[in-house]
């Protein structure tokens, strides 16, 4: 008997400890980390804050502290950086196929994009000329079509249990050989689900130093399937 509830702890540890949560500070794996993400952008990263992990059936992470570099050959040093992210999301319902996310988090994101006199640019990560260009004796329509349904043929609804928010985000474009620089702020965008069919979006910032200010309803359907949902 003592040897049979050994082995229904040892079984049943795990499956509580998803339950309640593991939360795990990633502290020496993070030069393991940014030499993958290094590797995978072809670019330096480097992430100077905590990076935390939740280990449940409702997993979490949250990362401070993250810039990613230009390309060599650029005067500026950064191309983008994060001051915190974070993002939660529940397992289980993925079994329904149902994705439910508890939320996400952006704070600080800033992105510098840089076009050189020579017209070289600095946002061109993966070889992504090589990965946007059709496979052999395959049309860029079909291929686009078959990816497009493949998406639809998934059926996965979607919901948001807080909220998603972005704060303070700030994206640049320079033009060097024109001599133009194009500056959007978006100061804070705010995504919940009104339902299980439609979000609510409001945002705040300015673009080319005027205010705008948006607040709209989105059906979800229509966005899962690569076409626009607004109708407020």
């Amino acid at each position: 008997m003592i040897v049979l509830m050994v082995v229904l702890a040892i079984l049943l540890l795990p499956i509580m400890a998803l339950m309640i949560g593991l939360k795990v500070e990633i502290g020496d794996s993070r030069e393991l980390v940014t030499t993958l993400l290094s590797q995978q952008l072809q670019r330096d990263v480097r992430i100077t804050g905590p990076i935390q992990l939740e280990l449940s059936f409702s997993p979490a992470i949250s990362v401070e502290g993250v810039e990613i570099a230009n390309p060599q050959g650029f005067s500026e040093p950064i191309f983008a950086s994060i001051r915190k992210a974070s993002a939660q999301i529940h397992i289980l319902p993925l079994i329904s196929r149902h994705l439910e996310v508890e939320q996400i988090l952006l704070d600080g994101f800033h992105l510098d994009l840089i076009k050189t006199p020579a017209a070289e640019n600095n946002w061109q990560l993966w070889g992504s000329i090589a990965a946007s260009q059709p496979a052999s004796g395959e049309p860029h329509s079909q291929k686009t079509e078959r990816q497009t349904l493949a998406w639809q043929g998934m059926n996965y609804s979607f919901n948001i249990k807080q909220q998603i928010l972005i704060s303070d985000a700030r994206i640049s474009y320079s033009d060097q050989a024109a001599e133009a620089v194009l500056n959007w702020q978006l100061e804070q965008l705010i995504l919940v689900s009104l339902d299980s069919d439609t979000l609510a979006m409001k945002a705040n910032g300015s673009m080319l130093n005027e205010p705008y200010e948006l607040d709209s309803r989105w059906q979800l359907e229509p966005l899962l399937q690569g076409h626009a949902g607004l109708f407020n």
